[in-house]
């Protein structure tokens, strides 16, 4: 019997799968792979999430819209943004990161294709809804995936990194349609196509990106997760020869939605929403809205891409910047702050 007993409390006393990731000195080789497909899935969503603001000014002067109708084909894609990251999140609670991720993708790039082939306003307004859903959705689990998959100490700078490599999209795509768009009328088609190009990284990931480890083991399906932590834990061991002990960051619980707007969280999510709103208005809402207004007052539609190419340039070095110091003030303001947040 006492043996019995002192095995049940191996059982409860062994670490948990988190704990064991998050005990990794550094990103394993295996975890940078992750990181190149994460990056490139990263890149084609801001790719394609800026891919009508330059194609735009063409668009009018093609089909011969006003201020107001860019306007709507503008909002389309922010207004399936909203649908895709409530529905994003949803979907990988219930299903998993990783196939939310390679779905979102897959949708995307599918409505984004489409857009190459509309023939008119609203069949283009449909599909932009449909692709920020899409890209939203994606962008959304994608960095919930790093939180999972990285070691607590390192997540603030993977995702500065990840992000910083998905904004290089930005002015990639802004480069591309300098190019393009003035080759002719309907060129500005080809901009979706590229914009569709994630798919193929899509494609990679089904076979490369594993589901994440902590959403597996908050499902009950830790027997699965426990080969790659084992993985990573051997290629940690072959490269700094040994390991700390795991440290527990507190039991996973499964939470509703509503939580976020009560007593425990409210402030925090207030105060998070109205950053990111900002955000969207002061980022993407410029970016999305600059080359029609640079065009409509007397910039060619060439002059117009190459001021907003270069601006765009900005994006990525803004990312990394937050690299020098993500980790360490955060990690020192949440210590520091312990007792005080623990009342919200």
């Amino acid at each position: 019997m006492a043996s019995t007993a002192d095995s049940a409390t191996s059982r409860v006393a062994e670490p948990s799968l988190a704990a064991r990731m998050s005990r990794l000195p550094s990103a394993t080789p295996t975890q940078r792979r992750w990181l190149v497909l994460l990056g490139a899935l990263m890149l084609f969503d801001q790719a394609d999430l800026n891919a009508f603001a330059y194609a735009a000014p063409a668009v009018r002067a093609q089909w011969d819209l006003s201020v107001g109708d860019i306007g709507i084909l503008t909002s389309a894609s922010f207004f399936g943004m909203f649908v895709g990251s409530t529905a994003g999140g949803w979907l990988a609670d219930r299903y998993g990161r990783k196939w939310t991720i390679i779905g979102a993708t897959f949708w995307y790039s599918a409505f984004s294709l489409a857009c190459a082939f509309a023939v008119g306003m609203v069949d283009l307004t449909i599909y932009r809804v449909l692709t920020g859903a899409g890209l939203q959705a994606m962008v959304a689990v994608l960095l919930a995936y790093v939180a999972e998959m990285f070691p607590r100490h390192l997540r603030g700078r993977i995702q500065a990194l990840t992000l910083a490599v998905g904004l290089a999209g930005i002015p990639l795509m802004a480069w591309f349609s300098r190019f393009v768009i003035p080759t002719g009328p309907s060129a500005w088609r080809w901009i979706f196509v590229l914009g569709a190009g994630g798919v193929v990284i899509g494609i990679v990931s089904i076979w490369k990106l594993p589901e994440s480890v902590r959403w597996q083991e908050a499902n009950g399906r830790g027997v699965s997760a426990a080969p790659i932590v084992e993985k990573l834990e051997r290629e940690a061991l072959s490269l700094f020869g040994a390991l700390p002990e795991p440290e527990e960051e507190g039991p996973i619980v499964k939470a509703r939605t509503s939580e976020l707007f009560g007593r425990a969280y409210i402030r925090r999510t207030l105060v998070a929403a109205v950053m990111l709103t900002f955000l969207a208005v002061g980022f993407y809402g410029f970016n999305s809205w600059l080359p029609t207004l640079l065009v409509d007052h007397g910039l060619s539609a060439s002059q117009s891409l190459t001021y907003t190419s270069i601006l765009s340039l900005a994006a990525v070095p803004g990312a990394l910047f937050a690299w020098l110091f993500i980790d360490r003030w955060e990690r020192v303001a949440c210590c520091g702050s312990s007792n005080r947040l623990s009342r919200y």
